[in-house]
């Protein structure tokens, strides 16, 4: 029980211990601390740089430090105390002489007037210091690497120091409000979200918030007086918050300073002046508004800018684009190029491979460095002039030759003679028949811009031949797409043809159709042996209005109106065409491609559809019969006079044997045109 007493007295005695106040005399701190174990430690009275030393030195277990009601007064000495410095001012924490020491807690005198050089830098463990008002003057890199975790800059402060506050890696808010933001005040401060800059702020210095990757929130005075963004401010910084807009009275934007930046909007004020690659890898960026009297993009601005407006408009006063100015800037597709750009830097607008369209205004070409757009699919983009003539010029200069320069044309002047009439018809029919037409502008065939060349094109030049009116366009040669036409059931086709060597038949090619159509174009694909005879085909009561041609090939067939007039009725023959078996034949007739073309020019892909072509054996092998095949709703119905097999052929060449009874014999078939083989003969049948 005494050996518990005693040890509880012992406790009571060391935990006073480590709880001291101290009432001292500049100089005097060493020789009135009874032990150095103390954790927390109050001083009054005076104290100097000598006093500081000895708490940095000898007490190592200190965490709290109160100084609240202690007077700093001055101290020379004759040799350095800390670092190189000798000299320490009443009134200021003393340089260097607390860095790197492990106080968690600091309250500083009520009169202070300044932080010295690096006072408590590497004061890893400090996490609040409260500055008072007093303080007019914090030194160079005083609080860096600390543990703070937010700090109020009083009104008071008139100095900071560079570097004062860098690589506080806990300090998350700041609110600041003297003149200058130092050079690297804030450096590599990565968990800083919230900046608050009050209206006594007319300078950010270089390197300011550079690496301040948490920065998103950033509030600026509305009367505040920014003037100046010097080099690297916000270098690799978050500050996609920062509304540049706001900073009426901005006058530079320094190097590189939103290089590498979250910045994701950038409204520069008139008359503000824009550093070489100010906006470097900015790769958020995403709308930006320049100055319009800016004489210049400087090199490297916007250089990895990959998000930057789809339509970017260089400032109508702008002489130049510096070097790598756009470089890989690659999400601009419209590049608006006003007529005061006289010169364009080396790679200036390289990797820009979203681009889709330079629009130039000047009327004389602007001169360019090397390799302007390499990378860039040059033959894939547009360049707009003020005209034909201009074109030209742009035409004969190397590297701006290479891009698809636009020039003016009549839609469906195919020939370039200069108007359209019926000669132009000629060529493009022509053309679709895939005959050699010299010249021909392809640029101008597309009329109804689908992205293909065929029948509907024919039947738009026709229209306008009729009307007498046809529209002035700026196109860029070979620019199509691919064919975006709706897909029909609606298909050509012909009854399977029994044909022996050396024979010739009429066959009849059967449109149905849904809608009405008054141009159409198809491949028939014949087997070995089998010919369309030259000069055969006909038009029936169907498309009597029709012209009707067969190519050189005779395997592409086109059918179109001189007054665009639809195709009668919604089924049967019309066209009728002579075959001719100079061998011995069997296979399939394709009929494929099928284009047809509504009297508007809207153009519809038709089904592909087959026929079997065979040899007859002889008449005895033909027989006559009274066999029935119809449809209704969705069922095939055979009636057949005697047991046999059929064959059902679809318009896709597919093909289904089925066995029938004598009477009657019903399938359930999918929607479709369909041939059914039986006893010899051929019926044709729509299941809809």
């Amino acid at each position: 029980m005494r050996r518990l007493f005693i040890s509880l007295i012992t406790l009571g005695l060391s935990a006073a211990a480590q709880a001291t106040v101290i009432n001292n005399t500049a100089g005097a701190l060493q020789g009135n601390t009874a032990s150095k174990d103390i954790t927390s430690l109050t001083v009054t009275g005076t104290i100097d740089a000598r006093d500081f030393k000895f708490i940095a030195d000898s007490l190592t277990q200190l965490t709290e430090l109160d100084l609240s009601q202690a007077q700093i007064v001055a101290y020379n000495s004759t040799k350095p105390l800390a670092g190189n410095v000798c000299s320490f001012p009443a009134d200021e924490l003393p340089s260097l002489v607390l860095m790197e020491s492990d106080i968690n807690t600091i309250v500083l005198p009520q009169g202070l007037k300044s932080l010295g050089h690096a006072s408590l830098a590497g004061c890893a463990n400090l996490t609040a210091v409260v500055l008072p008002e007093t303080v007019t003057t914090i030194g160079s890199f005083a609080l860096s690497a600390t543990g703070i975790t937010s700090i109020s800059i009083p009104q008071s402060v008139a100095q900071l120091g560079e570097g004062a506050f860098a690589h506080c890696d806990s300090l998350t808010t700041v609110s600041f409000n003297a003149q200058q933001v130092p050079d690297f005040a804030f450096m590599g401060n990565t968990a800083l979200a919230h900046l608050t800059l009050g209206n006594n702020v007319t300078v950010i210095g270089k390197d300011a918030f550079n690496g301040c990757t948490a920065l998103s929130t950033i509030t600026v005075d509305a009367d505040n007086a920014i003037k100046e963004i010097n080099a690297e401010a916000f270098i690799g910084a978050g500050a996609q918050a920062i509304d540049l807009s706001a900073l009426a009275q901005l006058e530079s934007i320094g190097d590189w300073a939103f290089a590498s930046s979250s910045i994701t909007s950038a409204s520069i004020p008139q008359n503000a002046t824009l550093g070489k690659g100010a906006f470097f890898y900015a790769s958020n960026l995403g709308t930006v508004l320049l100055p319009q009297d800016i004489a210049s993009i400087p090199d490297f601005a916007f250089a990895g800018a990959e998000s930057l407006n789809a339509t970017f408009d260089v400032p109508e006063q702008a002489l130049s684009l510096g070097d790598y100015a756009f470089y890989n800037a690659s999400n601009i597709s419209v590049f608006n190029l006003p007529s005061s750009v006289e010169y364009l830097g080396n790679w200036a607008m390289a990797g820009m491979t979203g681009l889709d369209t330079i629009n130039a205004a000047r009327t004389t070409v602007p001169a360019l460095g090397d390799s302007v757009w390499a990378g860039v699919m040059q033959n894939a983009v547009m360049l707009s002039t003020a005209d034909n003539d201009v074109a030209d010029l742009y035409a004969a200069v190397e590297q701006w030759k290479e891009f698809h320069i636009l020039r003016n044309y009549y839609m469906g002047d195919v020939n370039m003679d200069g108007t359209v009439d019926i000669t132009d018809v000629n060529a493009l029919v022509a053309y679709v028949m895939n005959m050699e037409v010299s010249p021909f502008n392809i640029d101008v065939a597309d009329i109804n811009n689908d992205g293909s060349i065929d029948i509907t094109d024919i039947n738009g030049i026709v229209s306008f031949v009729l009307n007498g009116n046809y529209p002035y366009i700026r196109k860029a040669p070979g620019k199509h797409h691919a064919s975006n036409g709706n897909t029909t059931a609606d298909c050509i086709s012909m009854h399977d043809l029994d044909i022996n060597a050396g024979e010739t038949a009429t066959v009849e090619l059967e449109l149905t159709n849904s809608r009405q159509y008054s141009a159409l174009q198809f491949d028939i694909d014949m087997p070995e042996g089998l010919v369309i005879v030259p000069g055969s085909l006909r038009g029936t009561t169907r498309d009597s209005k029709h012209t009707i041609l067969l190519n050189n090939d005779g395997n592409r067939i086109v059918a179109f109106s001189s007054s665009v007039s639809p195709i009668n009725g919604n089924e049967g023959a019309i066209i009728t065409m002579q075959v001719r078996a100079n061998d011995a034949v069997q296979g399939t007739i394709g009929i494929t491609g099928l284009v047809l073309a509504t009297p508007k020019s809207e153009r519809y892909e038709g089904t592909d559809t087959y026929a079997t072509v065979s040899a007859t054996t002889g008449v005895d092998d033909v027989k006559a019969c009274n066999d029935k095949v119809y449809a209704y709703g969705n069922i095939l119905v055979i009636e057949a006079q005697e047991a046999g097999e059929a064959q059902i052929v679809a318009m896709n060449g597919m093909t289904q044997d089925i066995h029938v009874e004598a009477g009657r014999t019903e399938v359930d078939m999918p929607t479709g045109y369909y041939v059914v083989r039986l006893n010899g003969a051929s019926h044709k049948v729509a299941i809809k």
